[in-house]
């Protein structure tokens, strides 16, 4: 902020009451005469203050829109919404002090202190209590989750079962955790967590194109950034630690993501993370940035967005272990993802590294194990045509095809199965609930538990629904009497969805693909999980539930069908059609039934996760809108500037605003600048237009009035004329006809309306200024005024305040009856102990017109609620 001017005495109602004597009139004057001086000046500062005041006002009503909608902003949307509406009042303070000598500290100390207690609720997490940056798996457990993440934690805390294990001839590979204050202290280095949120505001889109285009460059920014010094020395330190703990040089290892508030099943980043397999020491670091930037993957930024999380409360550490030199490799599921109940214990098993089952390069073999015995209670083997292997002596990993031999030969013995079953049964019984465990068998014949997560099943909290809870897609019928055209083998995640088909084949067409689309793909390759929140669901040829496409379907409870042979010739883009994962059924539909076209409404994911209320960012959110609002008073002025009158940003906003008010309806004490309006009507009603040529040819020079004011016709001004089309509805005879013989009595009322806050000459006056069009109105038992700002359809405002004096209150019925008049209108009111604000921001112009007129007839309505009067307005107001 500019340095306040020195404090000044704030006018009391005596000093208010002396101004109107004769005695003062010569001062009044020279004071008038100072501001039409600097007319110029005053007309700049009023529109700039009416600008911020209409961009604050469209930032609250966003933030209150979003506290009402189940799917949340992201954090930061939320920070330049608080950033915004705090510059906001910043500007419409240095206009007030630019319009006005009163003594604005009443209200700037207040907003200092909102601003600090917002910027804090806003502000990441400080550092964490636990600095170390590099800690030995060997020394993990659950109670390090908020170091080392959800994974790491879990994995550390099997590693300690080994030894007292009931199975033998497994173990978890040696290595290190990069922590999560590792992360945070990258991300401080030179900037960098500024640097992602400034793009981050810059570049906020809901268009998919925009956000894969913001993803790829956040990813690119964080890859090419330097690590500090002190993390590049302790990761190289930990790798010398486990190249002595493997007896040789130049060890492999494997970079798995581990992050700080996952928590599954009701939360879980299931597949949205990248992982470096067979990484080396030439390029450990470059892998730990790239498991880093995935954080900014597309569909990592949706399910934040959608599931309302802040990345600040999810800190990312990342475990590096021993690569295994694999023969096979699998997942142990002990409970099915749509069969919670089962009694059946799953093991899947690949030749090669896991990575063929998880992208649907392979279908795995699965065996059915009976929890109770364990036994075998059913086997499918299936062809496995290639395999991926990682050459312990090279880079990176290589997909080869399997010899004709291999090819339909099990993974493994059901000998090693069955072991495999007792030891996901005793990890499930040791961490408490079902898991999906990561395995590999090394060539020596020893397993290895590379990772561990609860499962996401369908009777999970936060899980998708089951077949019988599943939501149909808005404009598919609940029962489907269409052509089947095709049918699939596993149900990945249950439900309907339906829309025009679009095949992708390639990474160019994940620019191309629609809103609301049903997404058919050959594979269930990782790159499309970027797309899976914009599509209405998922068609897969291979791959089944368990492949990495498949769970991030069950995130985004988007209806996923697997096994579908053959689905990207049978089906072709454009076709209308209706996916019935919960049946495996793909079926035709007709034109009568189709779905709205592509991009014509968004995607409803407050109907697929309804308890979003209690997310962080809604969290936030509150927090931020109790600083916001609502209003302590309608009038704060009222009887003058007190820190106790500014209890939120909307009383900042309003005290700003009202300040700046009375220093332009100082200029209609000005003789000869006052326009009669030409209307017919039983009592007078002026204009000053602060555009009026004539106010320039007066600076300095008070003239004394002219014989008879010049008249002003409302239709010349549209707005003006939309409040007047409001205000001549209502009947004003009633305020016309006051007795004569009481004229002491009106005397004694203009005194009291002379000293109010808002005083003018005139009781019923228009201020026209550029965009906006201000009405003052002051009866004897209450103030109104009008305010509107049209500038853009965005950022349009409207403004209503209606206060009352004592002891004309109105009864709280009659506040209740006035409240549910105007609410249904698409209004934000607001009822403080002195009044009531009315207000809305980004109508069209046709709209805001409308709107105007209803205010204009709302001032004859709270004053008459009980008589019957008609506040709809059509299109026709001009």
């Amino acid at each position: 902020f500019d340095s306040p001017p020195p404090p000044s005495t704030m006018p009391t109602t005596i000093s208010r009451l002396l101004e109107q004597l004769p005695t003062s009139a010569r001062k009044r004057e020279e004071a008038i005469s100072r501001i039409v001086e600097d007319l110029p000046g005053l007309r700049q500062a009023w529109e700039r203050l009416a600008n911020a005041d209409a961009e604050f006002l469209s930032r609250v009503a966003e933030c209150e829109l979003a506290q009402q909608d189940a799917s949340p902003p992201t954090m930061t949307a939320l920070r330049v919404q608080s950033t915004r509406m705090c510059v906001s009042i910043s500007t419409m303070l240095r206009c007030a002090r630019e319009m006005s000598t009163r003594d604005v500290s009443g209200i700037e100390g207040p907003f200092r202190s909102l601003a600090r207690t917002i910027h804090l609720a806003t502000a990441p997490p400080g550092p964490s209590e636990a600095p170390e940056l590099v800690v030995p798996l060997s020394l993990v457990n659950v109670e390090s989750a908020l170091i080392v993440g959800y994974k790491a934690a879990l994995l550390g805390d099997v590693r300690r079962l080994h030894p007292s294990s009931n199975v033998s001839g497994w173990r978890v590979p040696d290595g290190f955790v990069i922590t999560a204050e590792a992360y945070r202290l990258f991300m401080a280095h030179q900037g960098l967590a500024d640097e992602i949120n400034r793009l981050l505001q810059i570049h906020e889109s809901a268009t998919l194109v925009d956000r894969l285009r913001l993803s790829s460059e956040l990813q690119q920014r964080i890859i090419t950034a330097p690590l500090p010094d002190r993390l590049l020395t302790e990761v190289r330190a930990a790798y010398r630690e486990l190249e002595s703990a493997a007896g040789h040089r130049g060890v492999r290892v494997v970079l798995c993501p581990s992050c700080v508030g996952e928590a599954p099943p009701e939360r879980s980043f299931t597949g949205q993370h990248r992982t470096e397999v067979n990484v080396g020491e030439d390029l450990l670091l470059m892998a730990y940035k790239e498991v880093l930037a995935s954080q900014y993957g597309p569909a990592a930024m949706s399910h934040r967005r959608i599931r309302g999380l802040r990345v600040e409360d999810q800190p990312m550490a990342v475990v590096c272990s021993a690569m295994v030199d694999t023969m096979a490799a699998g997942l142990i599921v002990t409970r099915h993802p749509a069969a919670s109940a089962s009694s059946l214990l799953h093991v899947l098993a690949v030749h090669g590294l896991a990575k063929a089952l998880s992208e649907g390069y392979a279908e795995p073999d699965e065996w059915e194990v009976s929890r109770e015995s364990p036994r075998i209670a059913a086997r499918r083997i299936a062809a496995k045509p290639e395999r991926f292997v990682a050459f312990l002596a090279e880079e990176g990993v290589s997909l080869l095809a399997n010899p004709p031999s291999m090819r339909d030969q099990p993974a493994l013995e059901d000998e090693r199965i069955v072991d495999l079953a007792r030891l996901g049964m005793e990890l499930e019984a040791h961490c408490g609930g079902p898991l999906r465990i990561k395995w590999a068998l090394s060539k020596d014949g020893e397993f290895f538990i590379q990772q561990l997560r609860h499962v996401l099943y369908a009777s999970s909290p936060g899980a998708p629904p089951g077949p019988s809870e599943a939501p149909g897609p808005r404009s598919v019928p609940a029962t489907n009497k269409e052509t089947v055209l095709v049918r699939g083998t596993e149900t990945a995640c249950p439900g309907l969805g339906g829309g025009r088909v679009f095949v992708a084949h390639t990474n160019n067409d994940l620019l191309h693909i629609p809103e609301g689309a049903v997404l058919v793909v050959a594979r269930p390759l990782r790159r499309w999980s970027g797309i899976l929140p914009h599509v209405a669901a998922v068609v897969v040829e291979t791959g089944g539930v368990f492949s990495h496409l498949a769970s991030i379907a069950r995130e985004f409870r988007i209806p996923a069908l697997c096994g579908v042979h053959n689905a990207t010739a049978l089906l072709q883009s454009g076709q209308d059609v209706v996916v019935d994962a919960t049946n495996r059924n793909v079926l035709a539909r007709s034109s009568s039934q189709l779905a709205p076209s592509h991009g014509s409404e968004p995607l409803d994911h407050s109907a697929r996760h309804p308890g979003q209320s209690a997310t962080p960012v809604h969290a936030t959110l509150a927090s931020i809108l109790r600083q916001v609002g609502p209003l302590s008073r309608v009038n704060p002025l009222d009887p003058r500037i007190v820190p106790d009158n500014i209890r939120s940003l909307r009383d900042a906003a309003q005290a700003c605003r009202l300040l700046a008010c009375r220093q332009i309806l100082k200029l209609s004490h000005a003789p000869g600048l006052l326009r009669h309006l030409t209307v017919r009507h039983p009592l007078n009603w002026w204009v000053l237009d602060l555009d009026d040529p004539r106010l320039e040819k007066q600076a300095g020079r008070p003239s004394p009035p002219e014989p008879q004011a010049p008249v002003l016709h409302p239709v010349l001004y549209p707005m003006l004329n939309a409040v007047w089309t409001g205000i001549a509805r209502a009947d004003w005879t009633l305020y016309a006809n006051s007795p004569r013989q009481f004229r002491l009595f009106r005397f004694i009322r203009r005194l009291r309306a002379a000293v109010r806050p808002l005083s003018a000459p005139r009781p019923r006056i228009f201020i026209l200024s550029g965009s906006t069009t201000l009405l003052n109105l002051s009866l004897e038992r209450a103030l109104f005024t009008i305010q509107v700002h049209e500038t853009s359809p965005t950022r349009n405002a409207l403004s209503f305040l209606w206060q009352w004096f004592p002891p004309w209150t109105p009864l709280p019925d009659v506040q209740r009856i006035v409240v549910n008049a105007i609410r249904p209108r698409g209004f934000f009111v607001e009822l403080a102990p002195d009044g009531l604000c009315v207000w809305s921001t980004g109508q069209n112009p046709s709209e805001l017109r409308r709107r105007a007129a209803f205010l204009g007839a709302l001032i004859a309505f709270v004053q008459r609620p009980s008589a019957a009067q008609n506040l709809d307005f059509d299109d026709s107001i001009s």
